[in-house]
């Protein structure tokens, strides 16, 4: 759990200097505070990108082939709900519950906050969802090309993760009402 800390920390103090650079000439057009929590959620989600999708890339054909044949003998992907949250919870490690159980949740839970903090719009129930549900799924989808795990418990995990971070967000926005300053 520290290595993967520790390397998503090192891509946001690589990527912070590009983001500065690219986003220097909008700086006056957005308020200070919304900037900055722009500027973090940018960062935090080029990050996370980065994170998930590592990975072994090839020519396009040898992507497919090789998707084609885990997809025909399982190979790495798990398309039954809650199969890797029950292992996890029947044997139960650091390497089990902290990494895939908590930060697959967590992990999503700035994507939630950001979407609703950043773009009123995005503050309906209906666009929270389809965020919350269809962001995971582009990624798995991604990944079974690219030889990484495809979980379906993953998908429903950032989406529990995405989800609380709008529920934060609403909450957070209720209580202290110069949250609303972020919005756009």
């Amino acid at each position: 759990m520290i290595a993967y800390i520790a390397k998503f920390t090192i891509l946001i103090i690589i990527l912070l200097p590009l983001y500065l650079v690219v986003r220097r000439p909008h700086e006056k057009k957005e308020g200070q505070f919304r900037e900055i929590a722009l500027s973090m959620f940018v960062l935090f989600m080029a990050a996370l990108i980065i994170l998930v999708l590592e990975g072994d890339y090839a020519k396009p054909s040898t992507m497919l082939v090789r998707a084609r044949y885990r997809l025909q003998n399982d190979v790495h992907i798990n398309l039954e709900l809650f199969k890797t949250i029950r292992r996890y919870l029947i044997h139960p490690s650091i390497n089990g519950i902290g990494i895939n159980l908590l930060g697959n949740t967590f992990m999503f839970m700035p994507w939630g906050f950001g979407l609703c903090a950043l773009w009123k719009k995005n503050q309906t129930l209906r666009r929270v969802m389809l965020f919350s549900l269809g962001f995971p799924i582009v990624i798995e989808f991604i990944q079974l090309f690219i030889n990484r795990n495809v979980d379906i418990d993953d998908v429903l995990l950032n989406f529990l993760g995405s989800v609380l971070g709008a529920l934060i967000y609403t909450f957070l926005r209720k209580k202290f009402p110069e949250f609303a300053l972020i919005e756009k």
